[in-house]
C-alpha cells in the first residue's frame, strides 16, 4: 500500500516538475514579462517615410489578423531650428540645431472616425501608436528587445494583450498655495493703457526635454538617437493631451547632461534637473522666466534604474517632472521587471507625471468594471489613477462617472489661471 502512495508521489512530482519547466521555458521565451501576445511584422521604413511625407500616399500596416491602409502627414513636434544643448562631463557646452521632421499623425483609411495613427519616422527607424476601433496597437524596433534583431523587424502588440502592475502612490511632491508667491509680469511697452492679463497656458505649450547619460546610451545601443526617442514618446504624449483637453507641448530646447544628472534617488535627480535648467534657460519657476521664454514644464527622461523602483515624480503643481523611461536593458534590470520599458509604459508615465505638474490628482481619477458576472472580472482605469496597470486608458476623468472627479477640469483650471505666480 505504502509503495503504491510512494510511486504515485513520485509520478506526481515528476508532472509537476515538467509542467514548471514548461513554463519557465515559455516565460523564458517571451520577449517581455508585460506581454502575452504579440507578433513581428517587416516593414520596409524608408518607403513609408516617402509616401508619409508625400501627404497623399498610403502605406499598409498589419494589425494582427487585419491589414489596414495608413495615411499619415507630418506634424512637427517642434519649431525648424530648435536647439540641442549637450553638456560634456568637462563642463564644456555643444549646440546643435534639429533640422528634420520625423513625427507624423493621421488615420486608417475607410476609418477615420474610429482611428488615430501618432508615428515617429526616420530614415532607418518607425515606433508609435495605432488606435483601430477599440484596439491600442503600439509598433517598436524589435532590435530594443532583441540586440541581434533585423533593423526592419518590428514588434506590435495591443494593451489588451499586456499584464503588469506598478505603483504610482508615491510619486507627487505637493506644492501648497501658500508656497507660491506673487510673480513679475514682463514689463509692458511704455503707454500701452492696459494691464496684462493673468498668465494663461496653452493650447500650445512649451517643455524643456531633458535626458540623462544612461538614458543617451541606450538609445545608442538600439541604433536611434536620444533627442528622436524624447520626440517619439512625447509626440504620443501629446495625442493624449489633444484628445483630452485640446492642448500639445512643443519642445523648447532639448537637453543632455553627462555632468549633473548623477543621482539613482528620484527626489535628488528631480533637484539636479532644476539646477540643469538653471544652467541653461533660467529659473523656471519665476513667472517672467516663464512668459518670457514661452515655456511651462521641464521633463527628464532617465534611463536609470531608480531607488525604489520608481517611475516618475513631479511638483503638483510645479513646472518640474521626471520618468523612469529605460530603452534598453544595459544590466541591472528595469523599472518595468528587468527589460526595457513597453512605449506604452513610457508614454503613459510620462504623460501621468506632466498631469501632476498642472495639478491632476491620483484622488480624482476613475476606476470602473467592464466585465461582470457575479463579481467584477475586469477594471478600467483613467490616465491619473495611482496604480499603473495595462487597463489604465487614456481617458482623463470628466465627471461623467463621478462628478467628484474631475481631472480634465482641475487641469483646465491650472492652465487658465492656476499658474499666474512663482512656484
Amino acid at each position: 500500500m505504502y509503495i503504491y502512495v510512494l510511486i504515485i508521489g513520485v509520478i506526481l512530482a515528476v508532472i509537476g516538475l515538467a509542467i514548471i519547466g514548461f513554463r519557465v521555458r515559455q516565460v523564458a521565451r517571451r520577449i517581455h514579462p508585460s506581454i502575452k501576445k504579440y507578433f513581428v511584422i517587416s516593414l520596409n521604413v524608408a518607403e513609408i517615410k516617402q509616401n508619409a511625407d508625400a501627404r497623399d500616399r498610403t502605406f499598409p500596416l498589419r494589425l494582427g489578423k487585419s491589414t489596414v491602409n495608413v495615411l499619415v502627414e507630418p506634424e512637427p513636434i517642434s519649431e525648424e531650428g530648435t536647439e540641442i544643448v549637450e553638456i560634456q562631463e568637462d563642463g564644456e557646452t555643444i549646440r546643435q540645431s534639429i533640422s528634420d521632421t520625423v513625427t507624423y499623425a493621421g488615420r486608417i483609411v475607410g476609418a477615420e472616425e474610429t482611428s488615430d495613427v501618432r508615428l515617429t519616422i526616420t530614415n532607418d527607424m518607425l515606433a508609435g501608436y495605432v488606435i483601430y476601433g477599440e484596439d491600442w496597437w503600439f509598433i517598436e524596433p524589435l532590435k530594443k528587445f532583441r540586440i541581434d534583431a533585423d533593423i526592419s523587424d518590428y514588434l506590435v502588440y495591443r494593451t489588451k494583450d499586456l499584464r503588469f502592475k506598478f505603483n504610482l502612490e508615491d510619486d507627487v511632491i505637493p506644492v501648497r498655495e501658500e508656497q507660491t508667491e506673487p510673480g513679475s509680469l514682463p514689463e509692458l511697452p511704455e503707454g500701452s493703457g492696459y494691464l496684462p492679463p493673468p498668465h494663461q497656458v496653452g493650447p500650445n505649450i512649451g517643455i524643456l526635454l531633458v535626458a540623462d547619460p544612461e538614458y543617451e546610451q541606450q538609445a545608442k545601443t538600439i541604433g536611434t538617437v536620444w533627442h528622436q526617442e524624447q520626440m517619439s514618446v512625447l509626440h504620443t504624449v501629446n495625442g493624449l493631451y489633444k484628445k483630452n483637453l485640446g492642448c500639445w507641448f512643443t519642445p523648447k530646447v532639448w537637453i543632455l547632461n553627462y555632468k549633473d544628472l548623477k543621482n539613482c534617488n528620484a527626489d535628488k535627480l528631480l533637484v539636479d534637473l532644476e539646477k540643469v535648467v538653471k544652467s541653461v534657460w533660467g529659473d523656471l519657476r519665476l513667472l517672467k522666466t516663464r512668459m518670457d521664454k514661452n515655456a511651462e514644464v521641464a521633463h527628464l527622461t532617465s534611463g536609470k534604474d531608480l531607488d525604489g523602483s520608481t517611475l516618475g515624480i513631479a511638483y503638483q503643481p510645479g513646472v518640474y517632472s521626471l520618468s523612469q523611461q529605460q530603452l534598453f536593458w544595459l544590466g541591472g534590470g528595469g523599472g518595468f521587471g528587468g527589460p526595457p520599458n513597453l512605449a506604452f509604459q513610457n508614454m503613459m508615465i510620462m504623460a501621468h507625471e506632466l498631469g501632476h505638474n498642472f495639478n491632476g490628482l491620483h484622488e480624482e481619477a476613475d476606476e470602473w468594471c467592464v466585465t461582470h458576472f457575479i463579481w467584477c472580472w475586469d477594471y478600467e482605469r483613467s490616465l491619473m489613477w495611482p496604480t499603473f496597470y495595462e487597463d489604465n486608458n487614456d481617458w482623463i476623468s470628466d465627471g461623467s462617472l463621478n462628478a467628484k472627479h474631475n481631472n480634465r477640469q482641475r487641469i483646465k483650471n491650472n492652465m487658465a489661471s492656476g499658474r499666474n505666480h512663482n512656484f
